[in-house]
């Protein structure tokens, strides 16, 4: 399954914790459990869904990463964990991957931030990043030329514009940004 996975245009990776023995020392202690998984489902894609938890680290290094993928050339969707860097190096053997970074988890820094105002920095972004989320909303299940177009036309300005607020926002207060 795992060669299946990595012969995908379109991967999503991710490592889960998990509590393993630590012989000797009488508990336990931190492990990870790294999984790829594919779905095309919403988008029309032909493949069928799977996923595969390829193995167990006693670490979230990049190199178990580079190790994991081997040989992928792709899309690879992840939380923006800085181990994922390496697998979009130009040099690297068989050609660099794709990043592609869940809004979801860089939206959450905003979130937690809102929740203990004031925080109208974060209340923007908020905002700014629900309306990239009703735009996939409404496109969820058309074909990857629709969404293409959709994304083209009325997400890249939407994109573009958060980009140039939010280093705005940072340049105004370098150190302390998304608080007043």
């Amino acid at each position: 399954m795992l060669e299946e996975l990595l012969g995908s245009t379109k991967l999503f990776v991710d490592e889960t914790t998990a509590p393993v023995l630590d012989p000797g020392r009488g508990r336990t202690k931190k492990g990870y459990f790294w999984a790829l998984a594919r779905d095309d489902r919403p988008w029309q894609g032909g493949l069928p869904p799977a996923v595969v938890y390829s193995y167990y680290a006693p670490g979230r290094r990049g190199d178990y990463a580079l190790a994991l993928l081997k040989g992928y050339s792709g899309v690879l969707q992840t939380d923006g964990y800085a181990g994922y860097r390496g697998l979009a190096d130009p040099k690297r053997p068989g050609g660099p991957v794709t990043l592609a970074l869940c809004w979801a988890h860089w939206r959450r820094q905003f979130f937690d931030l809102a929740k203990s105002p004031p925080a109208p920095i974060a209340t923007e972004a908020l905002k700014r990043i629900a309306e990239l989320y009703q735009i996939e909303a409404e496109i969820r299940g058309k074909s990857a030329a629709e969404r293409r177009a959709v994304r083209q036309e009325k997400t890249t300005p939407l994109v573009a514009a958060l980009k140039t607020w939010v280093e705005t926002r940072k340049r105004t207060n370098p150190c302390q940004w998304l608080r007043p």
